[in-house]
């Protein structure tokens, strides 16, 4: 399908009604060039085949030809791109658009040319495509007599799903948190859709589109620093009174907010001054024409003469300033008084719109996006077809770390009441897929026939087990967010409803109160089962959490010694010079015990075994051993809140027992540590009553001997140096004192 045999409508031109000259608009479509002209076709080929050089050699010779200039386009990208077969029009395959050279190469999805379009600027340093520049489309809803549109640059990038170039656009100075007003206009009517920011924009696609993926826009749009999270007058999400409600979508004309202006269109004051101007520079053309024909008969250079009128200040006099402010304030007020009628009422409507703009800015409450993603998931989709993006969309701001506190928030600070809001629209997103759910089993447990409707009853089986599975991921979505808004143990400790309602901008649904325990439960399996939740949590909350039974903890004991480490040695055996330090790693170590010759497996390996996998505990020579004696009476000492250290020390995540696994553990070690410096006496003067060749070895303290090696497979066992072991079993068996330097020096 070539666009040569299209017949392309004329796009049609509107004149509101003459009421009001500055409220009377001029719907148009600027001059451009056709769907079959030339330079159409030629900018086209040049965008498809990434002819950089080419377009910058045109730029440098005619910036002209980009610069305030249309094209004419058909909106079937399959016209321009045949291989893409699954790409959609921004609107419908029968409206016509008319898009600047920028808004081609995003309409065609090229992000080289988009970002040559937004950084190239000519000889006069001037950016020759504004990424706030209008673009036009016609004939939407109606074929026949026509329409008109026009919209911002990045409606292009939100239809045609070329979020790639979102970047690029903040660089170049897109404000996404700006309002917008795009015209709607056809013979009859004359409405406006009007939106608040980017995001009201989205979630009208989403509205439209329920597959459209926002989470890839929101990765894109945060993924730089030039993005400002944005904060929504919590009064324009939930005004006090809803028929007070803000109008969004599409409105008339006159339900605009004062200060909005709409974007492609101009009033009959604006055009009238500009015609004005216009002829004003004309009638000043004219006489610099004639100026230079008379110069040019005396004979002098006209060109140096237009050099010199550049030059010339025209000798004026800068006023005196004066530092009393009530003249200046009169001067103001003068200036504003000999304004006319029309142009003083809509001075005095800028200055309070302005002020009202700054006390909206001062409102302590307002909705963030992930609320406001929610908040639009649960009320404006209520069949849940967006669900599901939605729901992305908001774990990539948690990623992103929108929520995620240093320190836990004042209750009456905005950032907490925000945190609860949106923790409040997850608990009803819950409730909502529990209301599945409990509507599923009593269709189930409605069939009369045993086996009348069993396919049915497969399939609503099916959509159960989705719903209580997308219901643990909705759990742990809310968990997340509780530990980054630092609002986990106030939840756990708190009983329904866990907000107040003073506290929360949001109502819960009553049925919460029934699985409200259901729910509590989840996110503590969720807690237990993460390795890394600990780290969101301040020193009081891990004394809150290390109190209660069901919740686990999984850090690292001890602090870090504070000789770096020796190349190419362990760091636990050779970062040990500080004696005050005892770094203590606890890990889980999976590993069968080990058999004894008669094949039977030895009762301290069995039950160590039963529990989950043993567990080796590494100490450093460095460390006191004074440690080890303690660590030997007193057993369950290193997992004391006291001994457990801060969870800043800790160097890095490893899979670690919780603490009653970790009391065990020290006790289980304890044990061996004892009954092995009992048994090595007996086991010393029993081998030297068998054998007369070690009768001179007797001779010697039993203390000097070396140790019997306890076996690396041999559960709860503490691996040290031989030094360190002979040292700590002396110590131990109490014969530290006859130990002499020859058998020291023989064992180190």
């Amino acid at each position: 399908m070539s666009p040569a045999i299209i017949s392309v409508p004329c796009p049609p031109a509107f004149l509101d009604p003459l009421t009001q000259i500055e409220q009377c608009y001029y719907y148009a479509v600027p001059k451009f060039f056709g769907l079959n002209h030339p330079n159409t076709r030629w900018l086209i080929t040049m965008i498809r085949n990434n002819e950089s050089d080419r377009l910058k050699h045109k730029m440098e010779i005619s910036p002209g030809a980009f610069k305030g200039v249309y094209y004419q386009m058909m909106d079937c990208p399959q016209l321009y791109m045949p291989e893409d077969v699954a790409a959609s029009p921004m609107f419908k395959r029968q409206a016509v658009v008319y898009l600047s050279p920028l808004g081609m190469a995003m309409y065609l999805a090229n992000i080289a040319m988009t970002e040559l379009f937004l950084t190239y600027k000519d000889t006069y340093d001037e950016v020759l495509c504004d990424p706030l520049e209008p673009q036009y489309a016609t004939h939407l809803q109606d074929n026949e007599a026509g329409d008109f549109h026009s919209f911002p640059p990045y409606v292009i990038m939100l239809r045609r799903n070329f979020f790639s170039c979102a970047q690029n656009l903040l660089k170049a100075g897109w404000d996404p948190s700006q309002p917008v007003a795009m015209p709607m206009r056809r013979k009859f009517e004359r409405r406006v859709i009007y939106y608040r920011d980017w995001l009201d924009v989205s979630l009208s696609v989403l509205t439209t589109r329920p597959m459209f993926p926002l989470q890839v826009l929101i990765r894109e749009i945060t993924k730089g620093s030039d993005y400002a999270p944005l904060k929504m007058p919590l009064k324009q999400l939930l005004p006090p009174n809803p028929a007070e409600a803000p109008p969004i979508g599409l409105i008339n004309v006159d339900e605009l907010p004062p200060g909005v202006q709409m974007i492609g269109v101009r009033s009959l004051l604006d055009m009238a001054e500009h015609y004005d101007r216009y002829l004003q520079m004309r009638q000043c053309a004219r006489d610099v024409a004639v100026l230079k024909k008379e110069a040019s008969a005396v004979g002098l250079n006209p060109e140096v003469l237009m050099i010199q009128a550049q030059d010339f200040d025209g000798g004026a006099i800068p006023a005196e300033q004066t530092d009393n402010s009530n003249v200046e304030l009169g001067v103001n007020n003068s200036s504003v008084a000999e304004l006319p009628d029309d142009l003083a009422k809509r001075h005095v409507m800028l200055n309070v719109n302005t002020s009202a703009k700054q006390k909206e800015d001062l409102d302590p409450q307002y909705a963030s996006e992930g609320c406001r993603i929610l908040h639009f998931a649960l009320n404006r989709d209520p069949h849940g077809k967006s669900m599901q993006v939605c729901m992305e969309a908001f774990c990539v701001l948690l990623r992103r770390g929108f929520y995620l506190q240093s320190s836990k928030p004042e209750p009456g600070s905005s950032l907490a009441r925000d945190a609860r809001n949106t923790a409040a629209l997850m608990l009803n997103l819950i409730q909502r897929e529990q209301g599945k759910v409990d509507r599923i089993v009593e269709k189930i447990k409605s069939g009369v026939k045993k086996f009348a409707h069993l396919e049915e009853h497969k399939q609503l089986e099916n959509r159960k087990t989705a719903c209580i599975l997308y219901m643990n991921k909705l759990v742990g979505v809310l968990t997340t967010l509780l530990l980054h808004t630092k609002g986990l143990v106030d939840f756990i400790r708190s009983d329904f409803p866990p907000f107040s309602p003073n506290n929360s901008n949001f109502p819960l649904n009553p049925y919460l109160a029934q699985k409200f325990e259901d729910i509590k439960f989840g996110i503590i399996q969720e807690f237990n089962s993460r390795k890394e939740a600990w780290m969101f949590l301040d020193k009081e909350m891990l004394q809150i959490v290390a109190g209660i039974p069901q919740m686990q903890l999984r850090f690292k004991v001890g602090k870090t010694p504070t000789v770096p480490p020796k190349k190419g040695k362990n760091k636990n055996k050779s970062n040990m010079s500080n004696t005050n330090s005892c770094f203590v790693t606890y890990t889980r170590v999976q590993r069968k015990p080990k058999k004894s010759a008669t094949g039977a497996v030895p009762a301290a390996a069995s039950s160590a075994a039963t529990d989950a996998g043993t567990y080796s505990e590494n100490v450093s020579l460095a460390a006191s051993l004074e440690y080890g004696a303690d660590q030997a009476d007193s057993g369950a000492r290193a997992a004391s809140p006291e001994d457990r250290g801060t969870c800043g020390d800790a160097t890095s995540l490893s899979d670690v027992p919780d603490l009653s696994d970790m009391v065990a553990a020290s006790e289980d070690v304890a044990g061996l540590m004892r009954s092995a410096a009992e048994a090595s006496p007996e086991r010393n003067g029993g081998n030297a009553g068998k054998s007369t060749s070690r009768s001179s070895a007797t001779s010697n303290p039993p203390s000097s001997r070396r140790p019997p090696s306890v076996s690396r497979r041999q559960p709860l066992q503490v691996r040290l140096k031989q030094n360190g072991v002979v040292r700590l079993f002396n110590r131990i068996s109490g014969r530290g004192a006859a130990v002499s330097s020859e058998a020291e020096d023989r064992a180190r």
